[in-house]
């Protein structure tokens, strides 16, 4: 069984966790290849929590068990974590994204615990959850090197960012540090904190 790490609290962006979606405008029509998908958003307020730094070692064992910590130098090396801001325009300057996806339809629970098996992806943008994933290194062609998430599982709140705003206390929209529970079928993995982490 796959370790998994459960992610910091996050802000759903692009969520398909209901039906498959294109993975980029070249698979559009190629539902073969479409999967199932989100981003998540991770604010700054959630990025020097345990859960936060879990998940870059997760990554970096995971870029390790394929590459050399060399190869975290080559030019060909994509962070997996990347600039909200670059993406989403300055008002999510400080804020993380990442991308997860799956083959196969995720978990989805409610904030009571109660597994979610029809829904409408449509309305999850913007909800703030927590997710249960892994991390696999991979390499291609153009002599590229990184990481990507697969997702399992996750966990929504009664909880919606429509968007960022400079006023709002984010340690008070994510404050809250229940663990959910996904069932016994999946366990988190225990990441040993490394503090020489390239992301």
């Amino acid at each position: 069984m796959a370790d998994y790490v459960l992610t910091p609290f996050a802000v759903a962006s692009y969520p398909s966790l209901f039906k498959k979606s294109a993975t980029c405008k070249e698979d559009r029509n190629k539902p073969e290849n479409h999967k199932y998908q989100l981003t998540l958003l991770i604010p700054p307020t959630e990025q020097s929590g345990d859960a936060y730094k879990a998940l870059k070692q997760e990554a970096m064992s995971a870029f390790l068990k394929k590459f050399d910590k060399e190869d975290l130098k080559d030019k060909g090396f994509i962070n997996p974590f990347k600039d909200a801001a670059e993406k989403y325009g300055d008002a999510y300057k400080g804020w993380i994204v990442i991308k997860t996806k799956t083959d196969f339809a995720p978990k989805v629970y409610d904030p009571t615990g109660k597994e979610i098996t029809v829904g409408d992806d449509s309305t999850l943008s913007g909800v703030v959850l927590r997710a249960f994933v892994n991390a696999w290194a991979w390499d291609n062609s153009r002599k590229e090197k990184s990481v990507s998430f697969s997702l399992s599982a996750v966990k929504l709140t009664t909880r919606k960012v429509k968007s960022p705003d400079s006023a709002v206390d984010y340690s008070k929209v994510f404050d809250d540090n229940a663990a959910p529970s996904f069932g016994d079928e999946l366990e988190s993995a225990s990441a040993e904190p490394d503090n020489d982490l390239p992301f």
